[in-house]
């Protein structure tokens, strides 16, 4: 078939840019392109034709594009692009259907969401994941709007995907079962095959093994059945990881190299490298370490040409634990560095606010599709109401009394109901903020307790280290153990202080102390009185103006004041700091600043500095365990308020925070009540 579509195209052409025919003189050009067309999508039926339909569609659209026909030609750059990407060429597959998605804007609902569908997955493969949520719910929207059951089922499959390769296992669990939900509902075992699968995968990402080899097994027997190779191929390299960490290392041979077999019949390169990459890990398991990096190096080398950024990142993770074992530090180091670059660009604080507010969008756009149906079903209803009443002026006046009564029963019950709904609404909704309050209260003391926890093991080995340093000296070891000595000691410090600062972090929403009032002046003086070596050593100076008395946990706003003056103080300039500490009376709260003329901050990076180890330097150039400043908005927001930065690079920075008035009081009325709440549960 390729070998026929190619002579055609060429003779066609040759025809009439040699030879100088007419076009009309051919018969018929756009029909040979659109017989050509239907050549590629029937071949996109074959998952061993893939490779063939790619061919088809390129040759078809080159010669549009020579003859320019703009409408075929954006049909058929559709099909290319579909055809790419089920070829595994994820970025030729984005080029091609990015460029023709402002031509579609009129097309079929089916086909703008079958173009949203796929960009958003190529998106995600290349690990824009806020970018390819978007285009993903733009595709559910059209979806819903024709009612397209295996159009919803496919997106909340690759919602799931995008979730899941995230790290979001629980939301991804949540889209899967959406969509297998859907499939059992159309009784399409396809679909339900192919969600089981991706459930397992799940599963075995939140190392429930177990669960997991259920749902692979499942999903493997309705591939025999249904005698779908590719599917068949997934779930073998699913249960050849699951087997692995269940070291049934024989079985799970067999396994990854029927799934490497199969995706080499069907073509599907993407699969080949999963089944290699889990074939790596497989030796790594049974310490056959340069075979597991000879099979990394075959599945970098496929995920490189697919661009497959999120796999290229798991894959460096590899490369850095297989070096570590062979104890060649450098190529480790090499390796972890490229991974924790890698890991740092997938996730942000503004990626998860990007994907609530699309969300949200989703949900706008549904509820107001709702409302035109409700809207159009109670015009639907006044009008029947109205012809009903014109029958009723021609009968007698009692039987328009008895029409008036039972139309005023109805909309009272129909009223009754809608209020009986909106109070159960109401109630799931309070029954969901509790059950959400108590999972982050368990959370917070689960990481205290972590935290706590950890650091006896890490004194332990530190302590240790030393003293086999001490004992190494005095038979004059080789330097290179002093030094490897030397990196123990330095990164069990490193995570002390990291465990440290995530302990007071944990802190701050568990067993809390009452508030009192404080008078600012002194605890802030108390504070710059314990820090002068460190003000001094950085030639810094603090001026602080008149300070008002709050209501306050005294211990935890030290600490917000002791963490912003040290900040401070770290990103001095050389000659030195002045720092500024005041605050200004405002109707409802005390706004509070300390302002400096440092370093200053890039406003592309004045968001990240809350986050939770995020940090805007390395290690070598500023010390911090990047915990310091999130510690300070947790407190700040726990007391009410909220907490920012205003700041120009190279000419300092000024950080606010709110904190709201509380007369002696509100605050007496409020520690009553809760001994008269403590006294009810009890």
């Amino acid at each position: 078939m390729k070998s026929i579509s190619l002579i055609i195209l060429i003779g066609f052409a040759f025809s009439i840019n040699v030879f100088g025919m007419d076009i009309d003189s051919i018969a018929s050009p756009k029909l040979w392109l659109e017989e050509q067309s239907k050549i590629g999508y029937e071949l996109l039926k074959d998952k061993k034709q893939f490779d063939e339909a790619v061919k088809v569609f390129k040759s078809t659209l080159d010669f549009a594009t020579i003859q320019d026909y703009p409408n075929q030609k954006s049909n058929i750059s559709i099909g290319y692009g579909i055809a790419l990407y089920k070829n595994g060429d994820i970025q030729n597959a984005y080029k091609t259907l990015n460029e023709v998605l402002p031509n579609i804007k009129n097309s079929d609902p089916k086909i703008k969401a079958e173009v949203n569908q796929i960009l958003g997955m190529t998106l995600i493969f290349k690990n824009k994941f806020p970018e390819g949520y978007k285009f993903q719910m733009e595709a559910l929207k059209f979806y819903i709007d024709i009612q397209d059951s295996v159009g919803m089922v496919g997106i909340y499959y690759d919602l799931g995907t995008n979730f899941g390769m995230q790290g979001q296992f629980e939301m991804a669990l949540e889209n899967y079962e959406k969509g297998i939900a859907i499939a059992k509902a159309i009784k399409d075992n396809k679909l339900l095959m192919s969600g089981t699968t991706a459930i397992g995968g799940t599963w075995a990402s939140l190392n429930n093994f177990e669960k997991a080899i259920e749902y692979i097994d499942q999903s493997m027997v309705l591939a025999k059945l249904l005698n779908d190779e590719e599917e068949l191929a997934w779930a073998s390299v699913n249960g050849g990881h699951i087997l692995g960490n269940l070291k049934q290392y024989n079985k799970a041979q067999e396994y990854l190299q029927q799934a490497y077999d199969l995706s080499n019949k069907i073509g599907n390169k993407l699969l080949t490298a999963y089944a290699v990459e889990q074939m790596s890990d497989l030796y790594s398991m049974q310490n056959q370490l340069n075979k597991a990096l000879d099979k990394l190096d075959e599945s970098n080398k496929i995920f490189q040409e697919l661009g497959q950024t999120n796999s290229i990142k798991g894959v460096a993770k590899k490369y850095a634990e297989i070096y570590y074992k062979q104890k060649k530090f450098d190529k480790y180091k090499e390796y972890n560095d490229k991974y924790l670059a890698l890991k740092d660009s997938l996730f942000s604080k503004e990626l998860m606010e990007s994907m609530a507010s699309l969300k949200q969008d989703f949900e706008i756009h549904k509820l107001e599709r709702e409302n035109q149906i409700a809207l159009l079903t109670k015009d639907q209803e006044i009008a029947r109401a109205k012809y009903k009443s014109r029958i009723a002026l021609t009968i007698a006046g009692l039987v328009a009394f008895i029409l008036l009564l039972c139309l005023m029963y109805s909309r009272n019950k129909s009223a009754t109901e809608k209020n009986d709904i909106l109070i159960s609404k109401n109630a799931e909704i309070l029954r969901q903020n509790t059950f959400l309050a108590e999972s982050n209260r368990d959370l917070e003391k689960f990481a205290y307790i972590i935290s706590h926890d950890l650091k006896e093991p890490l004194r332990n080995i530190n302590g240790f280290t030393k003293l086999l340093v001490k004992k190494l000296k005095q038979i004059k070891a080789d330097e290179n153990i002093n030094e490897y000595a030397s990196f123990i000691t330095n990164g069990t410090e490193q995570m002390e202080g990291l465990l440290n600062g995530l302990l007071e972090y944990s802190k701050i929403g568990v067993n809390k102390g009452e508030k009192e009032i404080i008078n600012l002046n002194e605890l802030v003086k108390q504070v710059t009185d314990n820090m002068k070596i460190q003000l001094n050593e950085k030639k810094c100076t603090v001026e602080i103006s008149s300070l008002p008395s709050i209501a306050c946990r005294p211990s935890q706003i030290t600490q917000v004041f002791q963490n912003l003056i040290a900040n401070a103080i770290k990103f001095s300039k050389e000659d030195g700091n002045k720092i500024e500490i005041g605050a200004e009376d405002l109707e409802k709260d005390y706004q509070f600043y300390i302002k400096d003329n440092g370093i200053g901050i890039d406003l592309e990076y004045q968001k990240d500095i809350f986050v939770v180890f995020k940090r805007l330097h390395n290690r070598g150039t500023f010390s911090g365990s990047g915990i310091g400043l999130a510690t300070c908005k947790k407190i700040v927001e726990d007391h009410g308020g909220r907490i920012w930065v205003n700041s120009t690079k190279g000419k300092g920075a000024c950080f606010y925070f709110n904190i709201p008035k509380i007369t002696v009081a509100e605050l007496n009325l409020s520690m009553k009540q809760k001994e008269n709440a403590a006294v009810e549960v009890v």
